[in-house]
């Protein structure tokens, strides 16, 4: 059913609410190379600096404070900072760039300077946009990477191997979910359209009958010797492993079928109902729509040519309009009762406050696969 289950940790977020600066470099109303973009987070709380991440950088023998900024594209140094460091014979170079703030005001900078700074016993050279202005001193992105004081997370896997082994059953196979049957519903009035099959390269030939061959071992694919109205054409496409993807090009068809217009879920809709997440799972459904059968009817609708003769699909095919519609129908009213599971159509995100949380949940959410399998 599933092709893989990752579980990783996310940062705690401060829930109050922040407010965010953005500085951007903008000339004559356009958006040039030189232009620079930073983010200055300012909570509107009292105490909000207790939550703000700052870092004491040395040049020479003078400590400067500096606020991590992660959204930020440069460093910035105000030029009361910058006299603080006594460096005369730092050379300011002109900068074209204009620091456009988050409302409205323009700020034109002195100019850039580049400082050797030292962190930890390290030694590094940074460039600072310099400002006249009293803003806080900004360390941006690249140089937090670069001094290590943040680090890319992707993931933390946390024992995965145990829950394989006790749903094994779910990781393995294409996986089909039971008492589903899906209709393609089409214009009553429509035509029905027939293609000739398309060449094929002799390159291509065993490939796609190899192809062919394991698609109908696995029971998306059937036979077909008897007339149907609708015959598509094949499209072959290569993938990374230099394997071929076979398909059905259903342009024709998706003109008359009718959709089932179910709301689809997006990134920010589901990060919003996360509030308290800190764990989570990705399950990814193993060719998804393929885990869904047709009505006989449908899978004459879904027929293709090939130099080998005509096959049927027997399970949703991948590119028929309604298909992502009808999938995350599917999967939401099979995983709806279930709190902290989210659906963005072959996707499921399992989330917890804590690992506890997520592993019941996680749980349920396998046990409830297993149940649907025929």
């Amino acid at each position: 059913h599933f092709e893989r289950v990752c579980r990783a940790k996310q940062r705690q977020r401060d829930s109050r609410p922040r407010e965010v600066n953005v500085l951007g470099e903008f000339e004559d109303g356009k958006v040039s190379e030189d232009d620079l973009l930073t983010f200055s987070v300012e909570s509107n709380n009292e105490g909000s600096s207790k939550n703000d991440w700052h870092v004491q950088l040395k040049f020479g023998k003078t400590d400067l404070n500096f606020k991590l900024d992660t959204g930020a594209d440069c460093n910035v140094i105000s030029q009361s900072s910058f006299e603080q460091l006594s460096l005369t014979n730092t050379r300011i170079f002109k900068n074209k760039s204009k620091l456009k703030m988050f409302d409205g005001r323009k700020i034109t900078p002195k100019g850039k300077v580049s400082l050797e700074c030292e962190y930890k016993g390290k030694f590094t050279v940074l460039d600072f946009v310099l400002v006249e202005q009293d803003l806080p001193s900004i360390l941006g992105l690249k140089s937090c990477l670069e001094l290590g004081l943040v680090k890319r997370v992707y993931s933390l896997e946390v024992d995965p191997p145990k829950i394989e082994t006790e749903f094994s059953d779910v990781f393995e196979g294409l996986g089909e979910i039971k008492d589903v049957q899906y209709q393609i519903k089409i214009d009553p009035v429509s035509i029905p359209v027939v293609h000739p099959p398309r060449r094929v390269t002799m390159a291509l030939r065993k490939p796609l009958e190899e192809e062919l061959r394991r698609m109908e071992k696995l029971g998306v694919i059937e036979k077909k010797n008897e007339p149907t109205a609708w015959v598509h054409s094949l499209v072959i496409a290569r993938k990374a492993n230099n394997k071929i993807r076979v398909c059905m090009d259903p342009s024709d068809l998706n003109k008359v079928v009718m959709r089932e217009h179910f709301p689809m879920q997006t990134v920010e809709e589901v990060v919003s109902r996360m509030p308290n997440a800190k764990v989570f799972s990705v399950l990814d459904a193993n060719h998804g729509f393929w885990q869904v059968k047709l009505a006989n009817e449908s899978s004459n609708l879904a027929t293709f040519n090939t130099p080998f003769g005509r096959y049927s699909y027997k399970r949703l095919p991948f590119g028929i309009a309604s298909a992502p519609e009808v999938f995350q129908s599917i999967m939401s009213n099979m995983f709806s009762d279930i709190e902290g599971v989210e659906v963005i159509v072959d996707d499921l995100v399992v989330w917890g406050e804590d690992v506890t949380k997520h592993d019941e949940r996680l749980r349920l959410v396998l046990e409830r696969c297993r149940d649907k399998k025929p």
